[in-house]
């Protein structure tokens, strides 16, 4: 008659917080740290004897980020004796800017505004900003509290047309550019798509913001505003 094969709790933890970090190794997230906690208790006992092989293998296709679940399977001689369902969080911490004060909607973005702090961004859904030269040419788009984490829905480009500008609309058409006169129907930055109307037919266009008191034309049309 044989000991009994007791597997550890601890020993469960390792091999789960194992697979997990080995995961997010894979995904290039070298610039983040990660805390892994397993909530699996209590040791496992197996009537099988012999050297236990532990595999983890992820329930879901969903990312290890904050809650989730693994399965654990304990093998004794290549065959499964044991699987167990283990509950893991995960969090991930990494240096982002946050507001390092008060931020007016439509302040300009610097080193006045913004400072590198290491925060929980486990549960960010929008996305951070890491490095000041990230938000150069950049406008805060809402108000924010010292201490937020500044997001990119936080940020826009620096209208370079305003509502009611007079500006350039140009047209490419083959090795010609052809050229009249509009007026801005709303805010835009570099790149952002707004409505103009010509002032020649009257028509209210659609056209990408190409520089101050510049937008190129695109598809799209409407008479009304």
């Amino acid at each position: 008659m044989w000991a009994q094969n007791v597997v550890r709790e601890h020993t469960i933890h390792q091999a789960v917080e194992r697979h997990v970090r080995a995961v997010l190794q894979r995904g290039n997230q070298s610039q983040e740290r990660c805390e892994v906690h397993a909530r699996w208790k209590g040791d496992v006992v197996l009537d099988e004897a012999g050297p236990v092989e532990i595999e983890v293998r992820p329930l879901s296709s969903r990312p290890l980020r904050g809650a989730g679940l693994v399965r654990v399977e304990l093998k004794v001689k290549g065959q499964t004796c044991r699987t167990l369902t283990v509950t893991v969080d995960t969090r991930i911490y990494r240096r982002v800017l946050v507001a390092s004060r008060v931020i007016r909607r439509g302040e300009l973005l610097g080193k006045d505004l913004l400072e590198q702090e290491e925060r929980d961004i486990t549960l960010l859904k929008d996305g951070c900003y890491t490095e000041i030269d990230q938000v150069k040419g950049m406008q805060a788009k809402r108000p924010m509290n010292a201490g937020d984490i500044f997001t990119r829905q936080h940020s826009e480009g620096v209208p370079l047309v305003r509502q009611g500008d007079a500006v350039e609309l140009v047209v490419d058409s083959g090795n010609m550019q052809l050229s009249t006169q509009g007026v801005a129907l709303q805010d835009g930055g570099a790149g952002v798509q707004i409505r103009v109307r010509n002032q020649v037919s009257g028509k209210v266009l659609h056209g990408e913001v190409l520089a101050a008191g510049i937008v190129r034309m695109g598809g799209g049309e409407n008479d009304n505003d």
